[in-house]
């Protein structure tokens, strides 16, 4: 597994003010920081695996631009400049540092936002990466849902995998699909354990023809897996 430090950086000896516009144009450069060496070693085109692991370090010089006064941040993921999903919430900015385990979300053109938790108006973008899905084969199986199984709609239902195949999987996020289109994130990240309960299956699923899960190991860099197709029903039908 590598480790990889997005830094934004600020010389020391310059007094500045900048305003929102330049807050937005902070470069971040990317660096690879390998694990064994702890050196630095060529960036590999940007592309990294679920379970890599991102430090995102800012100056905290950055606090004397325009009305930066927060004390506190929030950090996202984008792509190409469209919101994903939130990194971090109410995070210390003095830390000047956050390590971000690479989740499930596949795609190019990422980027880490940082933002002033008081201000939505002041942030600071940095890298351009993308995330891939692993090759490590496996013979993970999903063994709920499966095509016999009753889903009801906004009613606990368990999902099962074989967690046993992945072992070096420390979560999987799963997403929905209808037929090979995405429909929705099911989970961001949850614990490579085998199982977990939930009531997500909603109204807009009912009566809509089969869906199917695909399961994203993070960590490991283990190929995605899918579960059988499904369809979701009224919660009287599964009685």
């Amino acid at each position: 597994m590598k480790k990889v430090r997005l830094l934004i950086a600020l010389s020391a000896f310059v007094i500045f003010s900048c305003t929102n516009d330049d807050l937005n144009n902070v470069q971040i450069t990317p660096e690879i920081i390998d694990r064994e060496s702890a050196g630095p070693i060529d960036f590999p085109e940007g592309t990294f695996y679920p379970g890599d692991e991102i430090d995102i370090t800012w100056s905290f010089l950055l606090c004397l631009c325009g009305d930066w006064t927060a004390s506190t941040v929030h950090i996202d993921l984008y792509s190409s400049n469209t919101y994903v999903e939130r990194i971090a919430w109410n995070y210390d900015f003095w830390q000047q540092e956050y390590s971000y385990v690479v989740g499930g979300y596949l795609g190019d053109n990422l980027s880490i936002r940082v933002t002033n938790a008081e201000n939505a108006n002041e942030y600071f973008n940095g890298g351009n990466f993308s995330v891939i899905s692993g090759t490590v084969q496996h013979n993970a199986e999903v063994s709920k849902p499966n095509s016999n199984s009753c889903e009801p709609e906004e009613d606990d239902t368990e999902i099962i995998w074989d967690s046993s195949e992945i072992p070096n999987a420390t979560a999987v996020r799963i997403e929905i699909y209808k037929g090979l289109s995405f429909f929705k994130t099911l989970k961001a990240s949850v614990e490579n354990d085998g199982s977990m309960i939930h009531d997500d299956y909603n109204a807009s699923m009912q009566g809509k023809g089969a869906f199917r899960l695909k399961f994203i190991p993070i960590g490991g860099q283990y190929e995605p897996f899918w579960s059988d197709s499904f369809e979701v029903v009224p919660p009287s039908n599964c009685q």
